[in-house]
This record gives C-alpha cells, structure tokens and sequence, in this order.
C-alpha cells in the first residue's frame, strides 16, 4: 500500500463481514485510507479488500503485524509505522463468528483494554484521533439465550465510552459508540428472519451496513464536537413508535 501521510488513516477491526465491507468503502470514498484487521478470520480480508474502490490503498495489517501471536498493543504500533500514522479505531463486532456464547461473556473487558491500548497510540499520532465502538441492542436476540449478555455488554461499552472519553479528552481524542437493533446483514439474517417472522412492523425499523457505514464516517469526520456519546440506531424502535 501507498500511503500519503498527510490522508488520515482508519483502522477497522474485525472487518472481514458485510460491515467491514460498507465501512471501508465509504471511507475511501471520503478520502481516508483504510487498514483492515480481523484477528479471528484472518482469511477474508483479502477478499474485503479485493472489493474496495481502491484495494492498492488498503492495507491488510496480517501483512505487517510483527508476528502471529500479538497484542493489540503491537497491531496498532505495527499498522501506525507502516501506514505512517494513526488517527482512527473502528471496532466492530465478530459477527461473522457463530460462536457468539464464547465471544461476547466479556467482550467488553477486550473491548475496553483494546480501546486503552489504542488510545494512547492514536493521541501521540493524531491531534484529532476517534475511536468508535459497534455493538447492538438486545432487540435482534429476543430470542436468543445470549440476550442476557448482550445486555450486559451494552451498558458496560456504554459506561467505558464516557470513562475513556473523559480520559482521553485532553488529548482532543473523540470517543462514542453506536448501538444497533435490527440489523439485516448477511452474516445475521437468520437471526433478523427470525424476528421479523413474529412481529412484521419490524422490517421498516431495519438498519443495513450502509448505514453504520455513513454514521461511523460521520463520527471520524464531522464529529469534532461529539465524544463520550452512544448512538442509538434503530430508526425510531427504542422510542415505541412501533408499539411493539
């Protein structure tokens, strides 16, 4: 990859879904040069990458990581050096993992300890580095035996994002996340039919990668003036604008 060190670079995790997809292309689109990493599906990224605008200008970090087994720690100083700088972290979520009872029991204490690491990586780099965190409502797992730890997950990212946020507000470092309820991906459509088989109002509350995508570039880019937020969306459902 070329990299042009005046371009702010993104770098999204676990990116090898239909999310990483959406998320890297609409951020090339906005001139940010992006680097994919997926530390549990490693293989697909090259796949993702294949399909960008420009996949010259994308860097697969599997391609400079120091090593097999590494710290996140070591992902963000390796993808800094080789890109040039740092400026933003997108986290996403594993979806394309089935295992979703083994990832997400504690995913917010990886998520957190990650965020640490990379925020004090992206405030040395950057003097308007973002972080933004994805995860989900418990409405597309009403369910599902995980909704309990969904749950749970969700206040805690909620709660890290404010403390990091406050932490990291010195250094003009912008912190948020975005929590999503009925997301229709490929990677959860067995989840979404399933939902909506019971409840059919539900399909005109529908969040699609795209939309993720324009938000989470609208954070990176025009969200100077907001940090410690969580962004709700799902088109209104939370409200009981549904009544459901």
């Amino acid at each position: 990859m070329e990299t042009d060190q005046q371009i702010p670079v993104a770098l999204i995790y676990s990116a090898a879904n239909s999310i990483g997809q959406s998320v890297a292309t609409t951020l090339q689109h906005k001139g940010i040069q992006v680097a994919l990493y997926d530390p549990d599906n490693p293989e697909p990224i090259e796949q993702v990458i294949s399909r960008l605008p420009q996949p010259g200008l994308a860097l697969n970090v599997a391609d400079c990581k120091p090593g097999e087994k590494v710290t996140d720690s070591q992902v963000f100083e390796a993808v800094s050096k080789q890109a040039g700088r740092l400026d933003f972290l997108i986290n996403l979520c594993p979806i394309d993992n089935p295992q979703w009872r083994e990832w997400v029991p504690g995913y917010e204490l990886k998520l957190y300890e990650r965020n640490l690491s990379a925020g004090k990586i992206i405030s040395k780099a950057s003097d308007a580095g973002r972080i933004i965190n994805l995860f989900f409502l418990a409405t597309l797992f009403e369910h599902a035996d995980i909704r309990g730890h969904i749950s749970i997950a969700r206040a805690a990212i909620q709660g890290l994002t404010r403390h990091l946020a406050v932490t990291f507000g010195s250094a003009n470092l912008c912190i948020n996340s975005i929590q999503v309820g009925m997301l229709n991906c490929p990677e959860l459509e067995h989840l979404y039919h399933a939902a909506i088989s019971e409840v059919q109002e539900l399909e005109a509350f529908t969040v699609l990668p795209q939309d993720i995508a324009d938000c989470m570039a609208f954070l990176a880019l025009e969200g100077s003036y907001i940090t410690g937020r969580t962004m709700i969306m799902d088109r209104g459902l939370t409200t009981g604008l549904t009544g459901v």
